[in-house]
């Protein structure tokens, strides 16, 4: 899956499908963690398939809160 497609999917899963109690691990939080990340990653020059890799990373760091408040972060990864 190109990561543009995911990233569409994962951002409108999180604007759509998290609780409303989940007040900071939402999708404006995913989005500055990705914005970071690629900040950080153009200073160190990394190669684009790394960035790639790196803003995937980003992306999916708290997807798992769509299904489980404690594990999100393994969810999340898998």
């Amino acid at each position: 899956m190109q990561f543009e497609t995911l990233q569409t999917f994962v951002l409108e899963k999180l604007a759509t499908g998290l609780s409303t109690a989940i007040t900071y691990h939402n999708v404006e939080h995913t989005k500055s963690v990705m914005a970071s990340a690629e900040k950080l990653a153009r200073t160190a020059n990394i190669s684009e398939t790394d960035l790639i890799l790196l803003k995937t990373a980003a992306l999916m760091h708290d997807f798992g809160f769509l299904q489980n408040h404690i594990e999100h972060e393994k969810i999340g990864s898998e």
